[in-house]
């Protein structure tokens, strides 16, 4: 894939798996390619996040609060830094992405417990970004058989 903009807005959702919030689903989703890589515009309107607090002796205290944009702001530079690092561009914000279930008659999520696991074989010791884009490119070809 040259530039994000070559992904194509999701139509109907069937056969398509929603990758992670993170760098590693958004690696997967370049990894892809354009023809298997969807996108589908999103806000975070309504969305909260829920935090835990420990402290020793005490039980733990739940809050659910508000998503802020300051959130999202972490989220998309946590994102784009690992991107960068695995030498793709930064993928523009405001959307979810997807890839292509193959074969269709598995589950999104069979779909990517599968890929998580080819991918996860066959590298050792310290992986870097770029090593981790290499491989999940590799997967990702045979499985659409590119």
């Amino acid at each position: 894939m040259r530039s994000w903009d070559d992904v194509q807005t999701l139509g109907e959702p069937a056969g398509w798996a929603e990758v992670s919030e993170n760098g590693w689903g958004a690696l997967l989703a370049w990894a892809a390619g354009p023809e298997n890589t969807r996108r589908h515009p999103t806000t975070d309107d309504g969305r909260t996040i829920r935090t835990i607090v420990e402290r020793p002796g005490q039980p733990p205290e739940l809050s659910t609060e508000p998503f802020t944009e300051v959130d999202r702001d972490l989220i998309e530079e946590g994102v784009n830094t690992y991107l960068e690092d695995a030498g793709a561009p930064p993928r523009p914000p405001g959307y979810t992405w997807y890839i292509r279930v193959w074969p269709p008659s598995l589950t999104a999520a069979e779909f990517l417990d599968q890929v998580n696991a080819d991918v996860n074989t066959g590298l050792a010791g310290t992986v870097m970004p770029a090593q981790w884009r290499e491989r999940m490119e590799t997967v990702l070809a045979k499985i659409y058989q590119l």
